[in-house]
């Protein structure tokens, strides 16, 4: 499979069949993340496979499960300010599947980055390459897993502090999301990109079109 059919296949799934991915496999998709470029050639980046129901129930947490349990994604989507009819959409049917992906995934895996500034509340904008960098790692895995028939999401919890004290992430180290990988449900419900024109999304010199 060639770079561009990766990109184009690549598609965000919650719904997995309960088939973990054997360890060869797991560690190709993440040697290749690891071949993305990096802040100032520092390659500090590391990654916990969780691989214990157990600790995946714990990763899930009460806040996650009380996401699912307990709240109206309708009013979640309210008072994140969702407008959109399309975005609330994908966002209804995702969000009571957050539990269920990570414990059903064939791979959970949580990329540890290096991050020796605050990362909430930067003092530079440089101070977030460290950030940057490990987003480029995580696409590198999800392109390289479509070869492999494996698809994945990334799930951003609200709890980060909790999560790094119970995986003892040390400091100066944190982690940019969850990552769930695995073998898709045959009809696994796909969102595909709304079609645009390059043309109408690039400007010249300045913000605005001539």
């Amino acid at each position: 499979m060639n770079l561009r059919d990766a990109m184009y296949n690549r598609r965000t799934i919650r719904d997995f069949i309960e088939k973990p991915i054997i360890t060869e496999v797991l560690n190709k998709l993440l040697l290749d993340g690891m071949q993305a470029p990096s802040n100032s050639h520092v390659r500090k980046w590391f990654f916990i496979n969780i691989e214990s129901n157990g600790m995946r129930m714990k990763l899930v947490g009460k806040e996650g499960e009380n996401l699912i349990r307990d709240r109206d994604p309708e009013q979640i989507l309210d008072d994140l300010g969702f407008k959109d009819h399309a975005q609330r959409e994908m966002y209804k049917f995702s969000i009571p599947k957050q539990a269920k992906m990570i414990l059903t995934a064939g791979a959970v895996i949580i990329p540890v980055f290096n991050q020796p500034f605050p990362l909430m509340n930067p003092k530079l904008r440089m101070h977030l390459n460290y950030f940057a960098s490990i987003w480029m790692v995580i696409e590198n895995i999800l392109l390289s897993a479509v070869e492999e028939g494996i698809f994945g999401v990334t799930y951003i919890p609200n709890y980060p502090e909790k999560i790094k004290k119970l995986l003892e992430i040390p400091e100066k180290y944190d982690f940019p999301c969850i990552l769930a990988l695995g073998y898709p449900q045959p009809n696994a419900k796909v969102f595909r990109p709304d079609p645009f024109m390059i043309e109408e999304r690039v400007y010249k010199n300045l913000w605005r079109k001539f």
